[in-house]
């Protein structure tokens, strides 16, 4: 398979579909159960997808590597939630540092250094930063600032920088998607009821009626395509070509939801959206150079 075939698919899942859900879901009542439902549903596609197509389970130090990582990122998880419960278009622009995580560790302990020299990528990633940063700057005084909100996003950046870069190393010597996925879930499922703990008493409680167990069956649904196809990406290509691709479009499509849908900030101005389009432009343009501009 073509990498850009899951590269798409995780672009559409992750950064159209889920920021648009959990937007909706993230001020309801019940956060830190929603969460754990959440991925009560991910290890069931798991264990379904293991029983359809016969992966190969291997439970070696990996797996437990990965499954105690995946008890960190039911913090991490919570801290989105609540960084897009803030403002879906400030995480979105500011959500940039697990990124440069991911691609930092890839350049530093695989070696994929190469495949960001290319000047046309470097341009299209400039203007989309151009672009998002000028917008942020020339917006500043129409929205209320919100400091917690770069409390959370530093959380999850660290955690799935980090998640990143071992998805890519491990899915090298060869770790089955399976098995990533039965020991991720199974440790987010477990850190979750650490957030039930924590949060649970503070909540209001979360109605279980079939409508809130199928919305938030519909967001886990968006998570496993998400994480599984970008699972399938980036065992085809490096971090460094992947990566900015889910970049970029973090960074622009969540940010358009906000805008567009949720009405976070009066429709910008002429010159708001110049500098929209130009973030846009970039973006788009990312994700076809690799095809021309690389060897």
């Amino acid at each position: 398979m073509p990498w850009q075939i899951p590269v798409l698919i995780r672009v559409l899942a992750a950064h159209v579909g889920f920021p648009y859900v959990v937007k909706k879901l993230s001020g309801l009542p019940g956060r830190s159960r929603r969460i754990a439902l959440q991925f009560a549903f991910c290890l069931a596609f798991t264990l379904l997808y293991l029983a359809i197509s016969g992966d190969p389970l291997v439970m070696d130090w990996r797996f437990g590597v990965i499954f105690a990582f995946g008890v960190v990122n039911a913090a991490a998880v919570y801290s989105q939630w609540r960084a897009i419960e803030i403002s879906l278009v400030k995480n979105s622009l500011f959500t940039q540092a697990d990124d440069l995580i991911a691609i930092a560790l890839g350049m530093v302990f695989l070696g994929e250094a190469a495949e960001l020299s290319a000047l046309a990528v470097w341009t299209a990633i400039l203007l989309c930063v151009f672009g998002t940063v000028a917008y942020t700057i020339s917006t500043r005084k129409k929205a209320e600032a919100d400091k917690k909100i770069f409390l959370f996003i530093a959380i999850y950046s660290v955690v799935w920088g980090v998640a990143v870069f071992s998805q890519r190393a491990l899915s090298i010597e060869g770790m089955t998607l399976t098995s990533y996925c039965l020991a991720w879930y199974g440790g987010t499922f477990v850190g979750s009821f650490g957030l039930i703990a924590t949060f649970g008493r503070s909540e209001e409680p979360m109605a279980w009626t079939w409508g809130a167990m199928w919305r938030v069956g519909v967001l886990a649904a968006f998570v496993w395509v998400a994480f599984t196809f970008g699972y399938l990406a980036y065992a085809e290509a490096p971090v460094s070509i992947s990566q900015p691709v889910f970049q970029v479009t973090e960074l622009v499509l969540p940010l358009l939801i906000g805008i567009l849908v949720f009405k976070e900030v009066p429709m910008p101005h002429v010159r708001d959206r110049f500098l929209l389009f130009a973030a846009m432009s970039g973006a788009t343009a990312i994700l076809f150079l690799y095809r021309f501009a690389l060897p």
